[in-house]
């Protein structure tokens, strides 16, 4: 007879498994960390403009904030969704069509940009 393989022991394979599993329970929780951190963030930042909103006493500020909250704050919180989405027309009857996804972080980028972008404005065009 011959001698059993070390590579194709079942310990072997075993311990294979495990490390892998524990590398993808890893990447899961940094991907998990990341997605808190963000969400928390774009949250905290909505929560200033929509507290300026209400402390100039404007309705009508107000809901514009809101309504110009629902696009970065989606591609924040839903960037990985958003870039998979694919047939999507821009508009109602000729726009152009989504074709291929977009990698979930540029969506976020965009988010964020989108976001800070009256910020921005505010700080350095007095």
């Amino acid at each position: 007879m011959h001698a059993p393989d070390d590579n194709k022991s079942p310990d072997h394979l075993e311990t294979a498994m495990t490390e892998m599993v524990r590398q993808d329970y890893a990447a899961l929780r940094r991907e998990r960390k990341r997605l808190i951190f963000h969400r928390t963030a774009s949250a905290m930042a909505a929560l200033c403009y929509l507290l300026f909103a209400l402390y100039a006493r404007s309705g009508h500020l107000f809901a514009r904030t809101v309504l110009f909250l629902i696009l970065p704050m989606s591609a924040i919180w839903f960037s990985e969704e958003l870039g998979a989405m694919t047939g999507v027309r821009f508009g109602r009857f000729a726009g152009p069509v989504v074709t291929a996804s977009s990698p979930g972080f540029l969506v976020r980028i965009a988010g964020w940009i989108v976001l800070l972008l009256p910020l921005w404005i505010f700080l350095f065009m007095r």
